[in-house]
């Protein structure tokens, strides 16, 4: 699942269509550590699978839309049916990710054979 960018709506999108694989199962992810991966698209993706309409609040302001440790305890609630591991050794550091080092090796062999990345 490539896309052009790497923005928190694409991550969000990619989940939602590994769930739709599966709509009804039991989902755990496990991720590095990178802020996309604590998303307000990604709080409202869940919420809405889930069935949870309660208010979320505002990003940044208020609720489990606040900040991203209020948004990762949110993802991490083992009451929900779709959550992400919640602790640290199941998780990589932010810039420590095996795809990231594919990435970057990718653009690298790229950039010397003339390709596009």
């Amino acid at each position: 699942m490539l896309n052009e960018t790497r923005k928190e709506e694409d991550f969000a999108k990619n989940i939602e269509n590994i769930i739709a694989t599966d709509p009804n199962a039991d989902w755990v992810f496990v991720l590095d550590n990178l802020n996309t991966h604590l998303s307000e698209s990604l709080v409202i993706l869940v919420a809405r699978l889930c069935g949870i309409t309660s208010d979320l609040g505002v990003k940044g302001k208020s609720g489990v839309l606040k900040s991203l440790e209020s948004r990762k305890a949110f993802l991490t609630d083992k009451s929900h049916r779709i959550r992400f591991a919640p602790n640290k050794k199941h998780c990589t550091l932010k810039h420590c990710s095996w795809l990231n080092q594919i990435e970057a090796g990718y653009r690298s062999h790229c950039s010397l054979s003339g390709s596009a990345a």
